[in-house]
């Protein structure tokens, strides 16, 4: 057999670790796949070697067993492709794989969230939310801050026509609860944009 051959004259001791104790030390022959470049290291069939595995090589280098292929040659099998990563490589990946994105929307009232193409806004929950806030936080102008709320309900239940000035009675008040003119800039801007039914 051809890899046999090449096994004895350049083979290099490979210690084969698994769950932290080493299992076998084994002669191995590094090695490229020329058809994808992947590398691997080539051990004689039969060899115990498993995916998770590391192997340390003479260098002390500590290569993650990622895959393990039989190959044949001449309808028998010639040897066990063991293809790793370095250590390099698995931090990266595990790096990768532990970092995810963050969105910092704030109030959403209205909003539509992900990769839906359509959506149906159901502002009741929204306003009735918004009301629930404002008696809970009980500030004097409540009154005030209820009128701001129902009247922009009105504007996206198209009850009335949005015009310019109308909001202008309330500007103190969305002065002294920023949280209402957030949610009430979000509401209009939600209800603009959205599509005709």
């Amino acid at each position: 057999m051809i890899f046999e051959s090449f096994l004895e004259m350049q083979g290099l001791n490979m210690q084969i670790e698994r769950n932290g104790e080493i299992v076998a030390t084994v002669p191995g022959l590094p090695n490229r796949e020329k058809a994808t470049n992947r590398r691997y290291i080539g051990f004689r069939p039969g060899t115990d070697i498993k995916i998770d595995d590391v192997v340390i090589n003479p260098a002390k280098e500590r290569l993650y067993i990622t895959e393990t292929q039989a190959s044949y040659f001449q309808k028998e099998q010639e040897q066990i492709k063991a293809f790793y990563m370095t250590e390099v490589e698995k931090k990266q990946k595990e790096t990768e794989q532990h970092q995810s994105t963050i969105y910092n929307i704030g109030t959403a009232y209205g909003s539509v969230i992900g990769t839906a193409n359509t959506a149906t806004i159901n502002y009741q929950t929204s306003f009735r939310e918004l009301r629930d806030r404002a008696e809970a936080e009980n500030a004097p102008d409540k009154e005030q801050v209820q009128k701001l709320i129902d009247l922009v309900e009105m504007i996206v239940n198209e009850q009335i026509p949005p015009q310019r000035g109308l909001l202008s009675k309330f500007s103190e008040t969305m002065e002294r609860h920023s949280w209402v003119t957030s949610a009430v800039a979000s509401a209009l801007v939600s209800w603009l944009t959205q599509l005709p039914h």
